[in-house]
């Protein structure tokens, strides 16, 4: 997919790029954009639990992945719900307002 990942000898495995996308589209999905609301959401919500098998990722991590990723995370299919789900959004606006018309309409 384009993901920048790190390796390194020493210290704890990185996230795998997957989660961590998995993770912003948990985020899109509820309206959570922030990288510490994202930190704090890891640690409190049984889905977003279930969804990352309990991972954790710190503000830091979320906010970097983001960082050195952009260009990949705009290419990838997060993207692409992005673009299906405000199409939907419009969509659904333009017909509450044909059904408002329709209620309101003696």
């Amino acid at each position: 997919m384009g993901f920048k990942t790190d390796r390194y000898e020493n210290g704890r495995p990185a996230y795998l790029p997957q989660d961590l996308l998995k993770l912003f589209i948990y985020g899109y999905l509820n309206g959570i954009r922030s990288s510490r609301k994202l930190e704090k959401a890891t640690k409190i919500n049984i889905e977003l639990m279930w969804l990352l098998k309990a991972l954790q990722p710190d503000h830091n991590t979320v906010s970097n992945f983001r960082k050195d990723n952009g260009k990949a995370i705009k290419r990838s299919e997060y993207q692409e719900l992005i673009d299906n789900n405000k199409k939907r959004i419009t969509k659904n606006r333009t017909y509450y307002k044909q059904r408002q018309a329709i209620v309101e309409h003696p």
